[in-house]
């Protein structure tokens, strides 16, 4: 695009050939390009060739559908209509429905499909696969499956696409046996198996913890050659054994891939990645991909930037984490929003580290992230890393505000939390970025909801809010029945089943699993369960995938009632959810634990001790190990996933791999050993018996013995829980984590220091880098190709920088031609002195000036000596000097394209437009301020725009199919006018010459010669408006012209700079610099002299309000007076009457 715009402009005269404008408008469409570029393209097709043609309006559509842009695909279709007539072909209509499904909107898809009923256009299988894909997408199986009856009632014939819809409404869940059902319903239909569908089965079984079979059945399928690839099975295992952290298998597994001939995809190496990521081995995880993309396997994109990025952040390697996420700022439009994530979650970590209740930074990321992200990031199917099991169109944006609540309740800030959540629910209520109103309602949000009501002691609310949430969980968690739809058949098709190959047997799902068993629910759920009516509801049961939905809602319930001191109603609830199919993790089970001994129930500390010894002993590690929040496992044989050369990992790692391994933290050891010391010192002082330590030795005589060995930990834990210390002053100091050194190259950027010099230290870098040894300072002419070559092989061979020594470099050039000199004799002791001493002081330059003072060392607790001081200055010099010999080194080789040393080139990324909602430094604040909508605002007139734009393709629609001609205008009158204009491609006709014609397969030229009947003079004021349009006109090729001719002149200054600069002659440069200083200047004088005017303007306004408040401040005290002194007037002109009175009667 950018060429092409290049090429528009040096020659505006030039016509470019249709194909040309059509095969970009194909790439640009398949890299998924935004609705300006893609409108853009179309102008130029009409522009140049009169109209573009309808694939090329298709191809606009299908690739506007994909990203879920509902607005600009229906601009495109209301263009289409207008110059090419109402479209009668279902491909057509086709992405308005397919736009709706992608931001999980089905009533607008169904608006979509009932207009094409209405106008009489065929929905075909692809149109009804695209409405059951939207209830899918949705969250509503009940409705896809009714819809499949009816596509299948009315005669549509479904197809593989049909099935492997339906299939994934069981297999996200890991119903496996519903699954099963489904192939054996495709197979009633004639419907071969597909590696599509037997994809669904291996992630089934993968999400039932089953490797072995999903394993078998992938071997099995692979052999029998089915349609399609196979590659997406083994990604499936290949993502269950990274994020389990089991490197041995993933290697095994990829033997076997090889031998079964199977060709891996980006996912594939995205699995070695994670699991490179997994056990700490992110730098692994970049150099893989590093040397995939220079050597074209695949081209780098932002989910394998994702994943190295959250490696190193997960790491603690903050610096490196920053080196990458700039990096995919120079390289992505937009860097996604598993990238914004990872950066939100930094700072939150950041937020928490730092002490006060500030989240200002956090709140303002958050504020700028829900700006700056598209209905594209939800709409995408495009994997997306942090979000765990959610689906993009679920997880976004609302994991931003989950995050930024969670900080909140973090730090105690509860109010803010609720104004947070309240927002979501607005923002949820306008429809942004496509929202449904329900989405305010998820699990997460819910429970972060418990935690707000808990701070408010609003226990009423609460308990709805939790009957909610377990609504929630049995709508998600239970078994979606698809038996019903076996004894649906089309009548075209024959009763009988199909015949299997030998092949299909192998792989036949039905042999694999006997038949599913039937489950219910227990009556004691009915009263939180009365929101269903359908009596499926209380014959399910929680499937066991699903088991773990509610763990995070179950802690928040349990710490609810502990506040309550409803303890039995606490054990009553657990034993309800297990019943049901819930269970619980390692956190739920020490949380229980914890409460139940703070009950005062001698029945509750005895189950606290007995759930212990039944669930948590047998994976207990030794005091030394647990008090260090780490894990070993007891048993070598138990050791599944990788663990580091100590056997050691730590516990929440391991909690997060695998929820079903209960492991005890040492927060529930030392309330049990609580527990036993004051039970003990109650049977020592004879204030009670020693019934309460025998009932516990018996009943849990293993964790009897080994909480009794708790060893002395001068911590805050034990000091609180067992010695009552209100102040700990026997805390050990922290221990700061390793110190990362940040590696500047990235992924894809130059391992070379020579690439990293800042920008204003450039001009000495000739300086420096000419003063080393004549043997190398040479043309780059004189190194040939094949020298190149073999110090590449070589550098390549050696890996990481760490190898890239001087030793290595001056090889690789001793080897080459220029190496070929005579032999100089060897420089003096006082000229190597001198030379190292500049060589030294030019690293320091570049990488910084080495500390030469006395450092503290932390970790002995002292200055460090003078030995020590020599010692580290000398190795840092050393590594100066190897930095510098490698920065000459390198400025001699010649640079590709892609290369493993100096990396791929990128230039800057345009970055995506901001939506402008107010001052930024409010971002954060406005998100808590009730009164404040600018994204909701935003949100509505998009909303608005849609429903206007669709009551336009309906009108278009009606007004085509009546009358003899209308005009285009007149059709789309009323709420076509806020139709997005700016965007819409413009045709070669104005709207007042485009006539339709009833005929709709007429051809252009008919359609524009038809007239209209012949009308009257116009009025004045229409007369005056054409003078106005025109005027207006007139000033716009004006102010175009002058624009072309800035810019020219704007290149023809840049061009004579460039060429002064070529050249050597710097006066024009100097020239163009003073001018620009003057500039600066002359501005800044203006704008001191405007600041100095607004300062004087608001010292006036603010006397003349002080004057304002100062007569409105002693009002009534004017008013006293001015009142005294007419009642004072008045009695002098009452005297002067008397005095007058008396004297006339005196005359008198």
């Amino acid at each position: 695009m950018l060429i092409y715009r290049h090429l528009r402009f040096l020659h505006p005269s030039f016509t470019p050939n249709p194909a040309l404008i059509g095969s970009l408008i194909s790439i640009h469409t398949q890299e998924q390009a935004s609705r300006r570029t893609l409108t853009y393209l179309l102008q130029e097709f009409a522009t140049h060739h009169g109209v573009a043609d309808q694939q090329a309006y298709h191809a606009v559509l299908h690739a506007l559908s994909k990203q879920g842009d509902i607005n600009g695909t229906q601009s495109v279709f209301l263009e289409l209509s207008r110059v090419h007539g109402q479209p009668k072909h279902p491909k057509f209509y086709s992405p308005l429905i397919y736009a709706y499904a992608r931001v999980a909107d089905p009533e607008g898809a169904k608006s979509i499909f009932g207009l094409m009923e209405s106008l009489g256009v065929e929905r075909n299988t692809h149109c009804w696969n695209i409405l059951l894909y939207a209830f899918v997408r949705a969250d509503q199986p009940e409705c896809a499956l009714q819809l499949f009856q009816s596509m299948v009632t009315q005669g549509v014939v479904p197809d593989a696409h049909t099935f492997g819809t339906l299939m994934s409404i069981p297999s996200s869940s890991g119903d496996i046996n519903e699954v099963m059902r489904v192939v054996q319903l495709a197979q009633q239909y004639n419907i071969n198996v597909s590696y599509e569908m037997t994809a669904g089965v291996v992630h089934s079984h993968c999400l039932n913890d089953d490797p072995d079979a999903a394993l078998q059945f992938a071997v099995a399928s692979t052999g029998a050659m089915l349609g399609g690839s196979p590659i997406k099975m083994w990604n499936h295992i290949l993502r269950y054994y990274a994020f389990r952290a089991e490197p041995e298998k993933l290697l095994r597994i990829q033997d076997q891939m090889k031998e079964l001939g199977v060709v891996p995809d980006a996912m594939t190496y995205a699995a070695f990645m994670t699991a490179l990521v997994i056990v700490g081995k992110t730098g692994e995880a970049a150099r893989i991909l590093r040397h995939l993309d220079i050597k074209k396997r695949l081209v780098a994109s932002r989910f394998q930037y994702a994943i190295v990025l959250q490696g190193f952040l997960l790491e603690g390697n903050r610096d490196m984490g920053q080196v990458i996420y700039h990096e995919m700022l120079q390289r992505f439009p937009d860097v996604g929003p598993t990238a914004r994530l990872a950066m939100l979650r930094l700072k939150g970590q950041i937020s928490l580290e730092a002490r006060g209740p500030s989240v200002a930074d956090v709140s303002d990321y958050v504020a700028e992230t829900l700006a700056e992200i598209s209905v594209a990031d939800r709409a995408t199917n495009e994997p997306q890393r942090g979000i765990g099991r959610r689906r993009n169109v679920d997880a976004f944006p609302s994991v931003f505000v989950e995050d930024l609540i969670k900080l909140l309740v973090l730090k105690g800030r509860f109010k803010q939390a609720g104004y947070l959540l309240n927002r979501f629910s607005s923002l949820a209520q306008s429809a942004f970025l496509g929202l449904n109103p329900r989405s305010d309602k998820s699990i997460t949000l819910l429970t972060a909801r418990l935690a707000i009501l808990k701070s408010q002691k609003a226990w009423n609310i609460l308990e709805d809010t939790w009957t909610q949430i377990l609504r929630l969980g049995v709508k998600f968690g239970q078994s979606i029945d698809v038996s019903t739809l076996s004894g649906t058949k089309s009548p075209n098709l024959a009763a009988e089943s199909p015949t299997t190959t030998a092949s299909q047997l192998a792989v036949n799902p039905t042999t694999i699993l006997p038949e599913p068993e039937t489950m219910s629910i227990p009556s004691f759920a009915e009263p939180w369960l009365l929101h269903n009516s359908s009596p499926n509801v209380w014959e399910s049961k929680i499937i066991f995938p699903r088991r773990f939905i509610l763990s995070a809602a179950i802690t928040r319930y349990l710490s609810a009632m502990a506040e309550q001191k409803l303890f039995d109603k606490a054990v009553e609830t657990v034993e309800r959810l297990q019943t049901m199919g819930f269970a619980l993790t390692s956190k739920n089970l020490n949380f229980y634990i914890q409460i139940l001994l703070y009950s005062p129930n001698l029945e509750h500390t005895t189950l606290a001790f007995r759930l212990f010894e039944e669930k948590l002993l047998p994976n207990t590690p030794p005091w030394s190990v647990l008090a260090r929040g780490k894990w070993k496992a007891t048993d070598a044989s138990e050791r599944h996933t990788f663990v580091s050369a100590s056997g050691l990992e730590k516990r929440k790692d391991v909690e997060k791999r695998r929820p079903d391994l209960l492991l005890p933290t040492y927060l529930t050891c030392v309330h049990l050993a609580r527990i036993l010391q004051q039970s003990q010192r109650l049977a020592e002082l004879g204030k009670g018996d020693t019934a309460p330590l025998i009932a516990l030795s018996q009943v849990a005589p293993g964790t009897f013995h080994f909480i009794r060995k708790i060893p002395h930990v001068p911590d805050r834990v034990q000091g609180i829980l067992l010695r009552n210390t209100k102040i700990i002053r026997g805390d050990s100091l922290r221990h700061f984590g390793h110190q990362f050194k940040a590696d500047r190259s990235g992924v894809l950027e130059s391992q070379s220091p020579i690439d990293h010099v800042p920008v204003e230290k450039i001009l000495s870098l000739n300086e420096d880098l000419g003063g080393f040894s004549s043997e190398l300072n040479n043309d780059i002419n004189g190194i040939s190709s094949s020298d190149f070559i073999g110090w590449e092989e070589d550098h390549s061979a050696r890996g990481t920088d760490k190898d890239l020594t001087v030793v290595a470099q001056i090889e690789s050039f001793e080897d080459s031609d220029v190496a070929a000199k005579p032999i100089k004799p060897p420089p003096s002791e006082d000229s190597l002195i001198n030379t190292s001493a500049q060589t030294v002081a030019q690293g320091e330059r570049y990488e910084g000036q080495i500390n030469r003072s006395y450092i503290y060392l932390d970790h002995k607790h002292r200055f460090e000596s003078s030995v020590e001081r020599s010692e580290r200055i000398k190795n840092e010099e050393e590594k100066l000097m190897a930095v510098v010999h490698t920065m000459r080194s390198d400025v001699k080789h010649p640079r590709l394209m892609s290369h493993m040393r100096f990396g791929r080139p990128s230039l800057k990324a345009p970055a995506r437009k901001v939506p402008t909602i107010g001052d930024r430094t409010n971002w954060g604040r406005s998100l808590y301020n009730p009164t404040s909508h600018p994204l909701e605002s935003i949100a509505l007139s998009a909303k608005s725009m849609r429903e206007d734009q669709m009551e336009a393709i309906r009108c278009q629609a009606n007004y085509g199919r009546t009358g003899k001609y209308k005009l285009i205008r007149e059709i789309n009158r009323g709420p076509p006018q806020r139709l997005e204009r700016v965007n819409a491609p413009a045709g070669p006709y104005t709207r007042r010459s485009l006539y339709r014609a009833e005929d709709t397969g007429a051809p252009l030229d008919v359609k524009l010669a038809a007239k209209v009947d012949k009308m009257g003079p116009l009025p004045r004021s229409l007369l005056r408006g054409f003078t106005f349009n025109r005027m207006a006109r007139q000033r716009q090729v004006f102010l175009r012209k002058w624009k072309e001719e800035e810019r020219s002149k704007s290149w023809e200054r840049r061009a004579q700079s460039e060429e002064a600069v070529f050249l050597g002659d710097q006066s024009q440069v100097y020239n163009a610099l003073d001018e620009t200083v003057e500039m600066n200047r002359a501005k800044a004088a203006a704008a001191r002299v405007n600041e100095k005017e607004r300062l004087q303007a608001q010292k006036l306004e603010a006397h003349k309000a002080e004057s304002r408040r100062i007569l409105k401040a002693y009002a009534p005290e004017r008013e006293r007076k001015q009142a005294e002194a007419d009642l004072l007037a008045k009695e002098e002109v009452d005297d002067d009457d008397e005095k007058k009175k008396k004297n006339k009667k005196r005359s008198g």
